[in-house]
């Protein structure tokens, strides 16, 4: 059976949604700087000055939500989710992690990046050490809730929606310009490539329930990195290319991009023509 987004909603309230978008990543910014100022860890400051840049968003935001409840309450219907299609976003979100981070190793192994300048080591330096329970959990309720369900909303709900009428590559190429352009230049290419996946998950299922969970797989797993993790390795330039390494991350890599592939064309199978 075919799944058909419902209307898209007025341009202008798109660009309402857009500008406080844009509000709330100002009020962000100033807010993080503030706390770092002050002597707040940088992680920490930016879980904090987000919850805090919230009600700016919400402030914006709401006239235009209130009007469009039913758009919104349509993308988040009981019958466009079921165990399989969560077990599928929960999967492809993953292997998008796998894919990524092999992509860095083969960068590495093959010299074309490298990890932190200056500091050079023959092999991984690998340590382990979370912070308190607390500060996860309030970067978990950022990362992996907060931030998905907005720009999901935002970005698949609404704008992805008015270029609907377009054939879907363009809609989706479309929407994964704007989505990019909303983030820092240095993570284009990361979010380009996320981006892309989320708006052909968005356009094969007609619902945000498959973008919205894979998103926040995607937002949850460096949480663990990130706040517990230490990895340092930037190899001397003389003991490039790594062979091994290169070609076993490579290897990895395009078995996790098949994945996804074959998950994805398994739903466009289910969607029908």
């Amino acid at each position: 059976m075919v799944r058909m987004n419902p209307p898209p909603p007025p341009r202008t309230h798109v660009t309402a949604l857009l500008v406080a978008t844009v509000a709330a990543l100002l009020a962000r910014a100033w807010l993080q700087i503030q706390l770092v100022e002050y002597g707040m860890p940088r992680l920490r400051a930016a879980d904090f000055s987000y919850i805090a840049a919230l009600p700016v968003f919400i402030l914006v935001a709401y006239p235009v939500a209130r009007k469009d409840k039913m758009f919104i309450a349509r993308q988040f219907r009981a019958a466009d989710i079921s165990l399989q299609i969560v077990l599928m976003a929960i999967v492809v979100g993953l292997l998008f992690r796998v894919a990524w981070w092999s992509q860095l190793v083969a960068r590495i192994s093959f010299g074309l990046t490298s990890g932190d300048s200056g500091v050079t080591n023959a092999g991984p330096v690998f340590s382990y050490q979370c912070p308190p329970l607390g500060v996860i959990g309030l970067g978990v309720l950022v990362s992996a809730i907060l931030i998905p369900v907005i720009e999901e909303i935002v970005h698949r709900g609404y704008v992805q929606s008015i270029f609907k009428f377009r054939r879907p590559a363009v809609t989706i190429l479309l929407s994964t310009i704007i989505f990019m352009i909303f983030h820092r230049l240095a993570d284009w290419d990361f979010t380009f490539v996320a981006g892309a996946m989320l708006g052909t998950m968005y356009w094969l299922s007609g619902s945000l329930w498959a973008p919205v969970i894979t998103h926040a797989v995607i937002n949850f797993t460096p949480q663990l990195t990130w706040r517990c993790m230490t990895l340092q390795w930037n190899p001397p330039g003389d003991s490039l290319p790594l062979l091994g390494p290169g070609l076993v991350s490579l290897v990895v890599l395009v078995m996790a991009a098949a994945g996804i592939a074959w998950l994805l064309f398994a739903q466009y199978k289910r969607r029908g023509p």
